[in-house]
């Protein structure tokens, strides 16, 4: 088991921006299917896709909101380990004689 903890904070933030693009792609597909209307034939397939879209823009509704916090979720822990990172490296004593090297 490895004693260290390692975290990108600029790949939570890469993750975060994905769940807001599948966020988008549900946003783009929502009443799709039930603008079609009476051209998708008898009245027993508009009535069960009118049925599936109602379902869907239901479902899509509650993984929106579960996507929208996970991305901020990811957000907030990026910015959180991002600043703990910073305010531990300022603690650190400086040893003099070479700047720019990581102790």
């Amino acid at each position: 088991m490895a004693d260290q903890l390692s975290v990108d904070p600029d790949g939570l933030v890469t993750f975060a921006d994905r769940m807001d693009q599948a966020r988008s792609q549900f946003d783009i597909s929502s009443g799709y299917v039930g603008s079609m209307g009476s051209e998708t034939g008898p009245a027993e397939v508009c009535d069960g896709l009118s049925d599936f879209d109602r379902r869907w823009t239901a479902a899509r509704q509650i993984m929106d909101s579960y996507f929208a916090g996970i991305a901020t979720v990811a957000r907030n822990v990026a910015t959180a380990l991002t600043a703990t990172d910073q305010n531990l490296a300022g603690s650190l004593p400086h040893f003099g004689g070479h700047p720019g090297v990581d102790y």
